[in-house]
């Protein structure tokens, strides 16, 4: 079966997923933890069940587009995991976006829209499969994987959930999308997912910290970007060359100038 139809399956299911959370409420299911020493209770709503099932089928997707790539049918099946990440993190980030949206008809354009942007991710990361004829596929991948992130970053502070809750989910989607960024096909697999994870427990930890302080979501969300930024940028150069001192100074800068500017919109 050709790429484009293994695509257009996967859109159609998330399609399929995203308008039944308008027209089926699955019922609450409450669970009860005790962290830290406190008890916290966890209601997993019938939008995030859907969240994870859908996770699941746009996880079967991607790996059944990208599996179809020639270089990859020579080749020895491996899972794209790493390819993972963006596409769910835009699906949980549409499935977000219809709560917050009331009339049927916006509700609809966003799942119209959710599929292309997915159809866009997915498509660009079955083309970067083949660096050898273009670039670029890679960067707007990149672009993306960043733009996400920061979009995320600003919903989820600006909750203003327990840290508990706001850190862990932090953490997991910072890993997710780092590790993306860190793919490189000449590089050891355990050193991309070390990096990913340092970067998702950095993250989660900044997280926390920041739950003390009282910032509105754009200043919270922009100071963490500012962080993940730097430190997968500073990372990614570790993955592919030796750290020079021009490297270390150019994010040095980057990051005091993203601060003067959060300093500035803060006060």
């Amino acid at each position: 079966m050709p790429h484009s139809q293994r695509l257009g399956i996967t859109i159609g299911l998330v399609w399929l997923g995203m308008m039944l959370s308008i027209l089926v409420t699955l019922p609450p299911q409450e669970m009860q933890f005790l962290v830290l020493g406190s008890e916290l209770s966890l209601r997993i709503s019938g939008a995030a069940q859907l969240a994870v099932l859908m996770s699941l089928f746009v996880c079967i997707g991607v790996e059944a587009v990208l599996r179809s790539h020639p270089l990859e049918r020579s080749s020895r099946p491996v899972l794209h995991i790493s390819f993972w990440g963006l596409p769910v993190s835009l699906t949980f980030l549409a499935l977000l976006g219809m709560r917050t949206l009331d009339w049927w008809v916006y509700q609809m354009i966003l799942v119209g829209l959710t599929g292309l942007a997915l159809a866009l991710v997915v498509s660009l990361q079955y083309q970067s499969l083949s660096p050898a004829k273009a670039p670029w596929p890679g960067w707007a991948v990149s672009l993306l994987t960043y733009g996400l992130e920061l979009t995320f970053l600003i919903i989820l502070y600006g909750l203003r959930w327990r840290s508990v809750l706001s850190a862990t989910g932090i953490l997991i989607v910072s890993s997710l999308l780092a590790l993306g960024l860190f793919h490189t096909p000449d590089q050891p697999k355990g050193r991309q997912w070390f990096y990913a994870l340092l970067i998702g427990e950095l993250m989660g930890e900044f997280t926390w910290a920041l739950n003390y302080l009282s910032v509105n979501a754009f200043v919270g969300g922009g100071f963490l970007f500012l962080v993940f930024y730097v430190a997968t940028g500073l990372l990614n150069q570790g993955l592919s060359q030796p750290l020079t001192r021009r490297i270390v100074i150019e994010y040095g800068i980057l990051a005091a100038i993203g601060l003067a500017f959060l300093g500035y919109v803060a006060f």
